[in-house]
């Protein structure tokens, strides 16, 4: 199970349930807390709250190995690499990731590999290995399609337009983030943690950036990942940076960072696509984020 759907909408009113679930789960020693510390700690995250976040799910993962609840070991390993790669401990994100993926393809197929299939791949395109990249982002929309649901879909959909638009396939970049304007304009935000960036990337690029900050500038309490990615895709790259480093994102607030770098070299004015140069000081910069 994801967030409570509240939460999506920045609605905090879900938090002190599932806390009061956990300390009466946590009194009792019943291994429903497991669950309860798992959609806590996702929903922390999507409102912007990543230390917090995180910190639930380390609990979360020990009180799984301690009840023996295999699947649940399982989701919440899946969750570390998504934790190191915002944090920026990428080569510990791909081991992880690469062990994931291996388990799920050999057969025990699970639907976090989706989530590790992002993570990896946004690091080969960062350092450069587009080809492995491509091969991550074609593999997790064919699993998100076949899965349907719009939580995987939404962040399939945005990381192959990602990786379309390096390949400089702009029509298919196009494609994509119009197919995500539009779902997300018809169904709201979903897993913003995981969509949003791409989805910036992409629009700033195409220069359709305004179409997804009048989205988000609609809602009544809009995401800080949401934020973030609104004034990254309006080149507010200092904005974007300062937002994505209050999240706790590393990996993020490097990226924008970096674009605010080049902004402010190039006098302000519009940049071009971040090409494989940036990309890979993108990697360098996260690299040498200190490990936890």
């Amino acid at each position: 199970m994801g967030p409570p759907g509240s939460v999506f909408k920045g609605d905090r009113g879900g938090i002190a349930d599932l806390e009061q679930a956990i300390a009466l789960a946590v009194e009792r020693n019943l291994p429903e807390s497991v669950e309860a510390y798992v959609n806590l700690g996702a929903s922390l995250i999507e409102l912007g709250e990543l230390t917090a976040g995180l910190a639930r799910q380390a609990e979360g993962r020990q009180a799984a190995e301690r009840f023996g609840i295999a699947g649940w070991a399982r989701h919440l390993r899946a969750e570390l690499v998504v934790e190191h790669y915002l944090l920026g401990r990428w080569d510990r994100a791909v081991r992880l990731a690469d062990e994931f993926i291996t388990e799920s393809e050999a057969g025990s197929r699970h639907y976090m590999e989706l989530a590790c299939r992002l993570m990896r791949g946004r690091i080969r395109l960062a350092r450069g290995e587009l080809a492995a990249a491509l091969d991550d982002a074609a593999k997790q929309l064919a699993l998100a399609r076949e899965a349907g649901d719009p939580q995987v879909v939404q962040p399939a959909i945005a990381f192959a337009a990602r990786v379309a638009l390096e390949r400089g396939d702009r029509v298919q970049a196009e494609a994509g983030a119009g197919e995500l304007l539009a779902l997300f304009k018809a169904q709201g935000d979903r897993t913003a943690t995981e969509w949003a960036p791409d989805l910036a990337v992409v629009l700033v690029a195409l220069d359709r950036g305004g179409e997804l900050a009048e989205l988000v500038a609609a809602q009544a309490s809009p995401l800080p990942w949401l934020e973030a990615a609104a004034a990254l895709a309006i080149g507010d790259f200092a904005r974007a940076a300062e937002l994505y480093a209050a999240i706790g994102s590393l990996a993020d607030a490097a990226f924008a960072s970096l674009r605010a770098a080049e902004q402010l070299q190039a006098g302000g004015g519009r940049l071009p696509p971040p090409g494989r140069g940036l990309a890979r000081g993108l990697g360098l910069a996260a690299a040498c984020a200190r490990p936890a």
